[in-house]
């Protein structure tokens, strides 16, 4: 999910680089700026769920070696519900990204 988040962010610059008039150009550079905090929650995730499942790694094969210390039950553990809680949560994310439109920026200034 995250690369299709990428290849979307990208594609809103590339529209935006080839738009006919300004409006559509800034338009596309909204979408960028709308969707950027939930592309970085989504790549900060990906690299946490690396470190927890290199932890889980570590862990796997110290009990494998006959060490029960449940400090690595634990790792295992973390890395476990970190996959199933969070990681599902990244195409809802892209889901968001590719919907978003301009309704917010649309707002007349009186709005605010």
């Amino acid at each position: 999910h995250t690369g299709a988040m990428l290849v979307a962010m990208a594609g809103f610059y590339a529209r935006a680089q080839t738009a006919s008039d300004a409006a559509g150009a800034a338009g596309q550079i909204y979408l960028i700026g709308l969707n950027t905090t939930q592309l970085l929650f989504t790549v900060a995730e990906l690299l946490i769920a690396w470190l927890l499942l290199r932890q889980a790694d570590v862990a796997l094969a110290a009990q494998a070696s006959g060490d029960h210390d449940p400090f690595y039950a634990g790792k295992i553990a973390a890395a476990r519900w970190f996959a199933t809680q969070v990681l599902p949560q990244f195409s809802a994310r892209r889901d968001i990204l590719e919907r978003t439109d301009l309704g917010i920026m649309e707002l007349d200034d009186g709005a605010w």
